[in-house]
């Protein structure tokens, strides 16, 4: 609860726009330490202890981060020259919409790219036949 918090508290704080720190992760892979700090406070009152601790997770967190935006731009670039070699405008719409959002939902990626759902009649020949033949068995 207190990672959430202290997440929160960032955000709300302007040190973050978004919580793009994942601090738990920090917190597992020193988890002796943070509950020696954690006790530490309880027991001898070493808040500055803690902070410096949470501190260092906190520029080693964003370090990352920062590493795989940068990771994640290049990456971006390189597809975006393929799509534009291979798809044309249609392919750098829905690359750049997929680049956009965290979870893409398909029904959000067809309006944005301007493109439609595939339908039985859409879909490859066999695939269609068989739903006709399906719906007029069921009528």
């Amino acid at each position: 609860m207190g990672r959430l918090l202290i997440t929160f508290l960032l955000v709300r704080g302007g040190a973050q726009r978004a919580p793009l720190l994942y601090l738990s992760y920090y917190l597992k892979l020193h988890h002796t330490e943070y509950y020696d700090r954690l006790m530490a406070i309880r027991t001898n009152g070493d808040w500055e202890g803690w902070l410096r601790f949470f501190l260092r997770g906190v520029a080693e967190t964003a370090r990352e981060a920062a590493d795989t935006a940068e990771q994640t731009f290049e990456l971006r670039e390189t597809h975006r020259a393929l799509v534009v070699a291979e798809t044309g405008a249609n392919g750098l719409k829905l690359l750049s919409l997929l680049y956009s959002v965290a979870l893409g939902c398909s029904a959000t990626s067809r309006t944005s790219a301007s493109s439609t759902s595939p339908t039985p009649r859409t879909r490859a020949p066999s695939t269609s036949r068989r739903w006709e033949r399906s719906r007029r068995r069921d009528r």
